[in-house]
């Protein structure tokens, strides 16, 4: 999957002003649909049912703690805004094992 393209769509779809930036609340609403898209791939794995439960269990404490993380990270920010290159860089480094505290 081209990621970029998928991370600009949920960007826009989220940026419903057409301001270019999300507010702390759109943030919020995004990073939970990412997490339910995530637990939907797993739910359609080839992996065992097992597998899938202990997989949903571990994303969606991920998702919990990286979205509480994320947000605290922009409550300290200058506007307290995502544009889009912002949440990229966020998806990317929580793809590659790090985490709202790494980026």
């Amino acid at each position: 999957p081209n990621f970029d393209v998928e991370i600009n769509g949920l960007f826009q779809k989220y940026d419903a002003d057409g301001s270019g930036h999300l507010s702390v609340a759109d943030v919020h609403r995004l990073v939970d649909e990412i997490g339910g898209r995530l637990r939907d791939l797993i739910a359609h794995s080839d992996s065992s049912w097992q597998v899938q439960e202990m997989m949903v269990e571990t994303v969606t404490a991920v998702i919990k703690r990286e979205k509480q993380d994320y947000l605290t990270q922009l409550q300290g920010t200058a506007d307290g805004k995502v544009n889009a290159d912002n949440l990229k860089d966020y998806v990317y480094c929580l793809m590659a094992g790090g985490g709202a505290s790494a980026g």
